[in-house]
């Protein structure tokens, strides 16, 4: 897509906004360590001492005794799967997002349903759709052969979604380490905690919100579609039946809808995808590389998830969206900020929860041996 003037972007939000303001009902569907050369000083965001601000109860290079070698473990296993496939960078930061938003970032998202219990896994925003996790296995796998029950999964989803970021043209963060592992996995609990992508711009800042994530690191955290894909179930309203009248939906640019169409035929079984085998971009357009095409795509209608779209609902939210359209260097700063905060929130730390063998498992769940039974 053609970069754009400013002028040019305010004269379409301006012209947008008139079209949408009669359109906001819609139907509810449901260490530092060895720091390589790849990761260059120049990319990291931080403060003026390119150190990351301290959380409460978390250390910057908190491995450094214990195993120092951590955190440039986890960098290599992260970047031997992300050459090999493209969908490991949007897998592993969606991971990321989806661990933190239910519970706080403790890795209750890698736990494997017990009997009678399922995990948050099994939750329909979940379940066959998110990536990652033989990446966080293979992490782990390594990490306990060097250094047995110490580094987190919690600090291993965290690092993992800060690598890939990185490795796809995204900014190099520092981030404080020393979370640790959750005990309690709920599927109920991600399906009442995650956020839709059919949420009005209004529920989607609210969810934001409540977990200390404010207007402006919603608007920049879910630039994090600028990579990965989404599936025809979460866009067939959008192109079909959008009120309930057999209509589209008016805020999808119409050359993006017929293109959409093209993919997912209305008379598809939404139900049919649920292994998630057609894939969508969501960043249409773009070259999977991490960059501030989403938002151009945003400003011209061409948002692939209604709850992308809705960013250009107020205002006060479409103003930033057209800042980071012109500006790719302030997106990829406040990206870097942003994910700072969401990867310290509801995190454990000291005696609090455990560091699991198996981050698919809670200790007490290991095999008796493995676990002083």
């Amino acid at each position: 897509m053609r970069a754009l003037s400013r002028s040019m972007m305010v004269g379409i939000f301006i012209t947008f906004c008139f079209s949408i303001q009669n359109s906001t009902h819609r139907r509810q569907d449901d260490g530092q360590g060895q720091r390589d050369s790849l990761f260059s000083s120049s990319a990291i965001a931080g403060n003026s001492n390119g150190n990351p601000d301290q959380l409460p109860g978390l250390q910057y290079d908190f491995y450094r005794e214990a195993c120092p070698e951590a955190e440039f473990v986890i960098r290599k296993t992260v970047q031997d799967f992300v050459t090999k496939r493209s969908d490991v960078a949007p897998g592993l930061l969606r991971l990321a997002f989806h661990d933190c938003f239910v519970q706080g970032c403790d890795a209750s998202v890698l736990l494997d349903s017990r009997e009678g219990a399922p995990s948050e896994k099994e939750a329909s925003a979940n379940k066959n759709s998110l990536r990652g996790f033989d990446v966080i296995d293979a992490v782990k796998e390594r990490l306990e052969h060097l250094c047995p029950l110490t580094v987190s999964c919690a600090d291993i989803v965290a690092l993992s979604a800060r690598d890939a970021i990185f490795l796809t043209g995204g900014p190099f963060y520092p981030l404080s380490t020393g979370r640790r592992d959750g005990r309690v996995s709920r599927a109920a609990t991600a399906e009442a905690q995650l956020p839709s992508p059919f949420d009005t711009l209004a529920a989607i800042l609210a969810a934001f919100n409540e977990r200390g994530l404010h207007q402006n690191d919603t608007i920049t955290l879910l630039g994090a579609h600028t990579i990965g894909h989404t599936h025809c179930r979460f866009v067939q309203s959008r192109l079909y039946n959008f009120s309930g009248d057999g209509s589209p939906d008016p805020t999808m640019n119409s050359t993006l809808a017929e293109s959409l169409k093209l993919i997912c035929p209305e008379d598809d079984d939404e139900e049919a995808d649920m292994d998630g085998r057609t894939k969508l971009p969501m960043d249409f357009g773009g070259h999977d590389t991490f960059d501030s095409h989403f938002y151009q795509n945003v400003v011209e209608g061409y948002g692939v998830l209604y709850a992308d779209q809705q960013l250009m609902a107020s205002a006060a939210t479409a103003n930033l969206v057209v800042d980071y359209a012109i500006d790719s260097d302030l997106f990829r700063r406040e990206f870097a900020r942003a994910m700072v905060k969401l990867s310290s929130v509801g995190v454990l730390t000291g005696s609090q929860g455990e560091v699991r063998r198996d981050c698919r498992r809670l200790l007490e769940d290991e095999p008796t041996g493995l676990n002083g039974g």
